[in-house]
């Protein structure tokens, strides 16, 4: 009895397997995926130093690349097929060609180049004091600007050390002591090699009136020894008066 359900069990096994293997032959292979399809238009033109970015459209595509020349600065996805970044040198760069592909085809965009255009120097323009009492506050703020849109950073030389600065601002700030502080010069950057200065200058600090001490000295009268006598002869007056 155990050896007739033993043998009904391999037969439907077999039976299934070999609907299964029917099936399958009958239905075929896989259908392949439909070739991809790629379009966009990336701009010809870039700056150094200014963001620069192009993202295809694609359809049906597994991965992309990318042949020719990319501009310094940039990068490329294979999963996106975006090419993106802040270029950091001038020039032009041909025969680009970004491709999108899967198992069946590749389809790819119309070959184009990138010209790069120099990077635009920041400009920068105040004018500090260049007197001062000691003691007194002292503080000087330049404006700037960047025409890329750049982050700008600030330097200076010749720094008095009563001073501080702050290279994010350009401000120079503090309270000085006497003396004269020269070859003082404040210079902005853009980080692409753009750089402006101002014009070299010096700040001269007086010392305050009555010296360091800020007092002033009260006058001793030189005929001092006379004012015993001047008493004396204001009390004979008085004594004659009252006779």
């Amino acid at each position: 009895m155990r050896q007739k359900v033993t043998r009904g069990v391999l037969i439907a096994c077999t039976v299934a397997v070999t609907l299964v293997a029917a099936i399958v032959s009958f239905a075929g292979p896989p259908a392949p995926p439909a070739a991809p399809t790629i379009s966009g238009a990336p701009s010809s033109t870039a700056t150094v130093g200014v963001p620069y970015s192009f993202a295809p459209t694609a359809t049906d595509a597994a991965s992309f690349s990318i042949s020719g020349t990319v501009p310094p600065g940039l990068t490329f996805s294979t999963s996106t097929g975006a090419l993106t970044g802040t270029p950091t040198l001038s020039g032009t760069y041909g025969g680009i060609t970004i491709t999108a592909n899967n198992v069946s085809d590749s389809a790819s965009l119309p070959a184009f180049s990138i010209a790069v255009g120099a990077n635009h120097s920041p400009t920068i323009s105040g004018t500090p004091a260049t007197s001062i009492a000691s003691g007194s506050a002292y503080s000087f703020f330049p404006s700037a600007s960047d025409v890329d849109g750049n982050a700008l950073s600030y330097s200076i030389s010749n720094k008095p050390a009563w001073a501080s600065f702050d290279t994010s601002t350009g401000a120079l700030s503090g309270t000085p002591t006497a003396g004269t502080y020269g070859d003082i010069q404040i210079a902005v950057s853009d980080g692409y090699g753009g750089t402006a200065t101002l014009p070299v200058f010096t700040i001269v600090v007086s010392a305050p009136a009555g010296g360091a001490g800020g007092t002033t000295a009260v006058p001793v009268l030189d005929g001092w020894w006379l004012l015993p006598g001047i008493l004396a002869g204001l009390g004979i007056m008085g004594r004659r008066k009252k006779e």
